[in-house]
């Protein structure tokens, strides 16, 4: 700049200053045709500078501001509210830190060129002015027209020859909604120019000095919304402390609420005014995102590039500014992790991103960034739910707790059914439970009719759209094929080895061909465990563990989508893999699968009963009896009894062994007379049926036999297991297991019948067959040489019976272990014969040694640490004479054992009489 020129822009640009703060308007006319360029070229380095400042490393915004303020003549400026665009982008600070800025320039420049600051302070001057008089595009045109700035004004006429300003101003086709600056969503649609060849003027970005901006629509919370652990979690994750993270997935199986969970947040951070700019994104797609951000980079950062992709770079960018305003980003329903891949919202701390989708992933982890996973409602929680619509004490809520546990407490699904019940008069949960059993309604319509505001799908289509992805996953039929396997079986847990064995692999490979794969690659393990994963990211199934989940509407849906012929194709191979994986001592393992092979006889009877019913039904009923689950036992075996005389005849071996095994376990359950009646009816049918000499016969003989001990006649039973053994060894051989099992029941019985002479002979000769053929240490093996020893103390030969017995807990000791029962009971028993021999004293100290390992291993009101401290306290006195410490022992002794056996036990009588013999 010329430097006689200083002068003349100072006394310009205070000449201008005090017509603004002092007075009207005055024309100021430049002397000199070369101070209106110097003014000109001033006022655009003000201009360049300011931006500079405000607008650091945003070129692009930096040279829309100096167009848009000295571009054009002031009628042809888009206008909102009589209020520059300009005056938008610079109110993105404090009116007096943008002075400051303006003259933010090094110290000698300042001095070298104080009017630039003065030319740039006007400038911004007469916008704060605007600010009051809300008449910008009038100043503005004052300020040209004075100094003959930038390019004359061409009054347009208007149809009357009267001249016209014509002003171009947004138009708001939305009644409903507020303009930009009030910080509302709106739809902005410029008017034609009247010179159709000139660009279209950019959206004007948002003010957030005159209030917030929310973009998108946060969806409508659902009617009495019980909130879920993950609110409480989201809230403190997302908090402000040190450890709070800026952004969380929530995830979880579609219905399982977790957009509502994100909107709940959303609403209150907004309502509560905590938020400057909330973005609510529909992102079921990378272009629904790119989008999105898109637009909101049109809004609040004025981009005006077409490409999606850039545009959503610019918002992102803007977003990280370290002086931006505090927002919350929603991406509601991201459909896989790689959608987001170059379009996370940044790690800022005034910022926050929520993610919502059906998919866990790893992937979705960082350093400042966390995952939940979202569960269904637990039985409480649902119950509570279903209070809180119908009332408390509505009886509409009769039946909640098994509804809910019907739908597996998926809120989607509760939502739907307290919809449904609320629109019948006088219907009741249990009325809808039993609607859904009778299959008078089903998923596809759980909520016929209604739509809920929160829930715009049914259950059946939420949950489709997560199988939907899972078919994409290759080799195409095998999710499906595992899903519909998982259908069949028990919901809280099915060994992923059960899924990996050769009889599932084989009826999946069968899956796969028949889903149009012509490979021919054989099914692996690893092919099977990588569609777990993919289906527990869909959320369809949880992994974990070693054993795999479903959620009870996800296995329903499958289900109902499965042709008969494919679901009966399932059947054995399930059936068999179950059986091989059957373990001997996995208490935990083998309850879940007798959990998965319930369900599958329940849910494919027919097909393991057709053509002889499978082993697993007659497995699992003996299993639940052998577990002392008799009624369990023998509903199964009333089921499989039913079935087989259905689909194989009155007379198949199949339906009358399930008759015997039912009469056995009624008789179990405590109808001993019932099973008696029963099993003497099925007798006659197995002898005409099938002959006196096969297995089936002989076992019912068997069963029969033992029913008339137990019901108190032990010389019957006697009688009768006579005439079997011999029919057992000739019809299966004499080293038959069911053989040597007899004639140990016909020691026990002689026992029982008064003749322990007799029945330690039987035992005596028995233990050898029974060693020679199942080894010497088995279990049944060491429980007859206990009996053979309580035989022999019976019999009179005490002294055998305690030889036999300190010799029995060695022998159990290095079998079983030293606190296994059977070697506490060995124990026992040595004590008391030892007693019984005369020697009280080393009987007295085997007692006291005892008695702290029954309790610390049975427990202290198990029945045999009751016997022993019975039989402790009755030594004690032998040996010590105190009869007045054993009364002591006995009276407590008395309340601990009507409190664990109850009043009328026989060993609880036991110790009523010594007390009453000690306290004479």
């Amino acid at each position: 700049m010329p430097e006689g020129r200083t002068d003349e822009l100072l006394s310009w640009a205070k000449e201008q200053l005090k017509v603004v703060r002092d007075g009207p308007v005055r024309r100021v006319a430049p002397e000199h045709p070369a101070v209106q360029t110097a003014i000109g070229t001033v006022l655009r380095e003000a201009l360049a500078e300011a931006t500079a400042i405000l607008l650091p490393g945003d070129p692009e915004r930096q040279r829309l501001t100096s167009d848009l303020l000295l571009a054009g003549a002031s009628d042809k400026w888009p206008l909102l509210d009589n209020t520059h665009p300009a005056d938008l982008l610079f109110r993105i600070t404090d009116w007096d830190n943008l002075l400051k800025a303006v003259d933010a320039r090094p110290t000698a420049v300042r001095l070298a060129e104080p009017a630039l600051a003065l030319v740039g302070a006007i400038i911004l001057e007469r916008l704060r002015q605007a600010d009051e008089t809300r008449s910008v595009g009038s100043i503005w045109k004052y300020f040209v027209e004075d100094t003959d700035i930038g390019v004359s004004m061409q009054p347009a006429r208007g149809p009357a020859g009267g001249t016209e300003h014509n002003e171009a101003r947004f138009q708001l086709d939305n009644p409903q909604a507020h303009n930009l600056i009030q910080g509302q969503t709106v739809q902005v649609h410029m008017s034609p120019p009247s010179n159709p060849a000139a660009p279209a003027a950019p959206l004007r970005p948002h003010n957030f000095k005159r209030g917030p901006l929310l973009l998108g629509r946060i969806p409508q919370l659902a009617a009495a919304r019980l909130k879920h652990a993950a609110d409480y979690a989201l809230t403190q994750i997302l908090g402000d402390g040190p450890d709070a993270k800026v952004c969380l997935v929530v995830s979880g199986l579609a219905g399982t609420g977790k957009t509502q969970i994100a909107a709940a947040y959303a609403r209150d951070r907004w309502d509560s005014g905590a938020l400057q700019l909330m973005v609510w994104v529909t992102a079921d797609s990378r272009a629904a995102i790119t989008a999105a951000f898109a637009e909101a980079a049109a809004r609040v950062c004025g981009s005006t590039t077409t490409d999606p992709d850039r545009a959503a770079a610019e918002f992102l960018d803007w977003l990280d500014r370290p002086t931006g305003p505090r927002w919350l980003i929603v991406l509601d329903g991201v459909a896989e992790p790689q959608h987001l891949v170059g379009l996370w919202p940044p790690e800022s701390a005034h910022g926050r991103t929520v993610v919502t989708s059906r998919i866990r992933s790893a992937s979705w982890r960082g350093a400042r960034r966390a995952a939940v996973n979202i569960s269904s409602f637990t039985l409480e929680e649902a119950a509570a739910f279903f209070r809180e619509q119908f009332g408390e004490h509505s009886n509409r809520n009769e039946g909640a707790v098994a509804l809910a546990d019907h739908l597996g407490g998926l809120p989607l699904a509760l939502a739907q059914a307290a919809a449904f019940i609320h629109n019948h008069p006088d219907m009741t949960c249990e009325d809808y439970f039993r609607m859904l059993l009778e299959g008078t309604i089903g998923l596809e319509d759980l909520c016929p009719g209604i739509a809920l505001d929160g829930y715009p799908a049914s259950v059946a289509a939420t949950l489709r759209q997560s199988i939907d992805l899972a078919e994409q996953h290759r080799p195409k039929g095998l999710c499906q094929g595992l899903l519909g396997m998982l259908s069949l079986l028990s919901p809280d847990g099915v060994p992923v080895e059960l899924l990996r064995s050769g009889p599932v692999l084989e009826a999946l490979n069968a899956e796969i061909v028949r889903s149009g794969d012509q490979t021919g690659a054989p099914l692996t393990a690893w092919a099977v465990n990588a569609a777990i994963g993919r289906l527990h990211q869909l959320s369809l199934v949880d992994s974990e563990g070693g054993f795999v989940s479903v959620h009870p509407l996800v296995q329903t849906l499958v289900r109902n989508g499965i042709p008969a012929e494919t679901r009966d194709g399932y059947a054995r191979p399930l059936a068999d893999a179950l059986l091989a994986l059957w373990p001997e001592n996995d208490p935990d393992l083998e309850a879940r699968l007798r959990d998965s092979a319930s369900q599958l006889y329940t849910r494919t009877g027919s097909a393991l009963i057709d053509g002889g019913a499978h082993d697993l039904p007659f497995r699992l009923g003996r299993r639940l009896g052998e577990n002392g689950l008799f009624m369990e036992a023998v509903e199964v075996f009333t089921w499989i009894e039913r079935d087989c005389t259905r689909v194989l005849g009155f007379e198949h071996p199949d339906a009358l062994e399930a008759r015997e095994r039912r009469a056995w376990w009624e008789g179990e359950m405590g109808d001993r007379s019932g099973a008696v009646a029963a099993l003497e009816e099925l007798l006659l049918d197995l002898i005409r049926i099938l002959g006196p000499d096969v297995e089936l016969t002989l076992r019912a003989r068997d069963d029969l036999a033992w029913l008339r001990g137990v019901v108190g006649e032990p010389a019957e039973a006697v009688e009768a297991y006579e005439e079997l053994v011999p029919d057992w060894i000739r019809a299966m051989g004499p080293d038959h297991s069911r053989t040597l099992d007899a004639r140990g029941f016909l020691a026990h019985w002689r026992q029982k019948a008064g003749d322990p002479a007799a029945a330690a002979a039987d035992y005596a000769s028995l233990l050898p067959d029974q060693e020679r053929v199942f080894g010497a240490n088995n279990l049944v093996a060491l429980q007859y040489r206990s009996s053979l020893g309580r035989c022999l103390g019976e019999a009179g030969d005490s002294a055998a019976a305690e030889e036999l017995f300190a010799d029995l807990i060695v022998q159990a000791a290095e079998q079983l272990g030293p606190d296994d029962p059977q070697t506490l009971d060995a124990r026992l028993k040595h004590a008391h014969w030892l007693s019984k021999c005369g020697d009280d004293a080393a009987s007295l100290v085997e007692y006291e040694s005892l008695l702290p390992d029954m309790v610390r291993v049975l427990g202290a009101l198990a029945p045999d640490t009751l016997i022993t401290r019975n039989n402790l306290a009755s030594v004690r006195e032998t040996v010590t004479g105190d009869r007045a410490a054993a009364a002591a022992e006995f009276a407590d002794l008395l309340r601990d054992a009507e409190q664990a056996l109850g009043p009328d036990n026989p060993d609880t009588k036991m110790v009523r009489e010594n007390l009453a013999l000690f306290q004479d």
